[in-house]
């Protein structure tokens, strides 16, 4: 799930404003290592072009740590996106924030834009705001038996539908999504994934998310979390199985 420079590169045109890295990425789990990340960022540099860090994952990982693209982008300007539904628990407070990495203001138009909408369009709960604040100076360690247990989840998780025939999957190295790819030739009873994600859920009760629905490269996969603990997990997979079969 990795991107390809080369096909990369081909699509850049006078049109491009940025390039955008979502790493751990929502579907696939997948953790872009240290020399995926700089490749990204020497094209950006070629080309002139900022890029968009998507980082709301970044303490959920699991085999590999995280890279942070700032780390690496020298002169490359950044805009980081981050929050705290996921690592934080806090889904309902919709709060989130971004910082720059931009060491030859040539983001400054864009800083000015935002600042402006900021001040004319957003208005985050100020208590929202200051706990956040305390979030962010103190330790994350709590976020470490919350990752250990998602682990353990994912290995189950992964192993339990490579074993279910018409799947194949990829093992995520973050975030807690899996995206196994759906053998469409085995299972003929559905002409695609959206169909069969839907029977799924009318017979089952099973609600997962079709993989046509993030686009082109989604088609004939499908999205589920691995967030429930494992004898919920395991009911899911014995429904999905039978389903299948």
């Amino acid at each position: 799930w990795e991107p390809n420079i080369k096909d990369l590169r081909k699509k850049i045109t006078p049109k491009t404003q940025a390039i955008l890295i979502c790493s751990p990425n929502n579907p696939t789990g997948v953790l872009y290592g240290e020399k995926k990340i700089k490749e990204i960022i020497d094209l950006a540099g070629e080309y002139n072009l900022p890029i968009l860090s998507d980082e709301i994952y970044d303490q959920i990982t699991y085999d590999k740590p995280y890279v942070c693209p700032a780390s690496l982008a020298k002169d490359v300007p950044i805009i980081g996106l981050n929050g705290f539904s996921k690592t934080h628990l806090v889904t309902g407070w919709r709060l989130g924030y971004l910082y720059y990495h931009d060491p030859e203001n040539k983001l400054e138009e864009i800083k000015n834009g935002i600042a402006k909408m900021a001040r004319a369009r957003l208005s985050a709960s100020s208590i929202a705001q200051f706990a956040a604040l305390d979030i962010l100076r103190t330790s994350s360690s709590h976020t470490i038996d919350m990752v250990r247990k998602l682990k353990e989840r994912r290995d189950y998780s992964y192993n339990r539908l490579r074993k279910i025939e018409g799947i194949t999957c990829v093992k995520p190295n973050g975030a807690f999504y899996l995206f196994p790819k759906l053998d469409l030739e085995k299972l003929k009873k559905w002409k695609d994934d959206k169909e069969l994600v839907v029977d799924l859920l009318k017979e089952t009760g099973v609600c997962l998310v079709y993989g046509s629905g993030f686009g082109e490269y989604g088609k004939g996969h499908m999205r589920l979390t691995f967030l429930p603990e494992q004898k919920i997990l395991e009911k899911v997979y014995n429904l999905i199985e039978e389903f299948l079969q």
